[in-house]
């Protein structure tokens, strides 16, 4: 089953986030993590207002959203478990782990020593011998 597959069963259950690639006219396009195309568009926002204050509506202008869909092999989306309660992966760098709660559509941060199974965790926070393999592979 592809992730695409496994996106649609899990979008059907309990996982509310979805992928969606924020562009405004002479920026590239940004990934934002969101349960719909308005919230993505919303962070999008927030986060241009940083670079040049706009209204909502004049951002709107210039804004085109579209749904991401992840690479086979992401583990977006995936089951997690955090401190013995179910989650969804979101995404993670090399000192946090995002995730969802079920039927949330909040993503929060967690260190990724709370993450189960461990091969969720960024490779720094796997045991030595799968952080060596991590680094043998290239990351």
């Amino acid at each position: 089953m592809t992730n695409r597959e496994t996106l649609r069963s899990l979008a059907d259950d309990r996982f509310k986030i979805k992928m969606w690639r924020v562009a405004c006219e002479g920026f590239q396009a940004h990934l934002y993590y969101a349960s719909s195309r308005g919230k993505a568009l919303r962070d999008a926002w927030w986060g241009f207002c940083n670079y040049r204050p706009v209204s909502f509506k004049d951002f709107l202008r210039i804004a085109r959203a579209w749904r991401e869909w992840p690479v086979d092999g992401d583990s977006f989306g995936q089951p997690i478990t955090i401190n013995d309660k179910s989650a969804f992966f979101v995404t993670s760098n090399n000192q946090y782990v995002r995730f969802a709660w079920p039927d949330s559509d909040e993503i929060g941060n967690v260190h990724p020593y709370e993450v189960l199974p461990e091969h969720m965790r960024p490779w720094t926070y796997r045991e030595p011998a799968a952080s060596l393999r991590a680094i043998g592979e290239g990351l």
